[in-house]
């Protein structure tokens, strides 16, 4: 018997049942996430066409700098989150011990989720201690930013040696910090903002409707992306397996 046959007879053999748990698994989650990211970046990109013939003459050179990195981050996690699919959907489908091994670009989607969101937050921080006049609310918003990329880069780093995502449970502690304080800050400066602005209605008509048009996407830019990382979290929190790609490949456009 030669070699190769005796090798061959020697792996493990995977029945199509435990191919198709595994592509549930994983491969699934990070397919749907990569669906959710592309449709998410495509309205980004209409949004950021808008703002662009709009404002970029009026708006400050850093506002329009962080509009151009902060997009810049979305659209490159979308491309990465597509080649994962590619390489675990596509290029090893079936091999049992590829699905499972990490390799450098979903570290490198890690940096880009946690170093999109903090400059984000420390916007809108800045923006809404401006209108409201709440120091504390900026604080808040650059120490959530800091706890974020803090534990982006500990979950790479600590993350990575495993290079295995069924080892990724040790990991939790971190993520659930991550996850937990942006869904919290975003929430608090929702709801602060919204508040306010609804508190200095005007009684004038087109001033009030522009105060409802900035409540609408305030709600969209922080509410949303507030419950997207809450469900994120649970999921990784209480499901012993990758289901919450699904959401966190597409929370850099959010």
């Amino acid at each position: 018997m030669s070699t190769d046959s005796q090798s061959a007879m020697d792996q493990p053999s995977t029945s199509s049942g435990d191919l198709a748990g595994l592509a549930s698994q994983f491969v699934g989650p990070m397919i749907i996430g990569t669906f959710f990211s592309f449709m998410l970046n495509g309205v980004l990109l209409m949004q950021t066409h808008g703002y662009w013939r709009r404002f970029r003459e009026t708006d400050a050179t850093w506002i329009v700098g962080l509009v151009a990195f902060t997009v810049s981050i979305a659209l490159a996690s979308g491309g990465i989150a597509g080649y994962l699919s590619y390489y675990y959907g596509v290029l090893h489908f079936g091999d049992v011990e590829e699905m499972f091994h990490e390799i450098n670009q979903f570290s490198v989607l890690v940096v880009c989720i946690s170093t999109c969101s903090a400059p984000v937050q420390f916007f809108f921080g800045w923006r809404v201690k401006r209108l409201t006049g709440q120091r504390w609310l900026l604080w808040l918003a650059i120490a959530a930013g800091i706890v974020e990329i803090t534990c982006g880069i500990g979950t790479v780093v600590y993350g990575t040696p495993l290079h295995d995502f069924r080892k990724f449970a040790q990991l939790r502690g971190w993520v659930i910090a991550w996850d937990g304080t942006a869904s919290i800050t975003d929430l608090i400066i929702t709801v602060v903002l919204v508040n306010h602005l609804r508190k200095n209605r005007t009684g004038i008509r087109s001033t009030d409707d522009m105060l409802r048009r900035i409540e609408r996407l305030t709600i969209q830019t922080g509410l949303i992306t507030a419950v997207a990382a809450s469900v994120a979290l649970g999921l990784f929190s209480g499901i012993n397996n990758n289901v919450s790609f699904a959401v966190n490949a597409a929370l850099p456009p959010l």
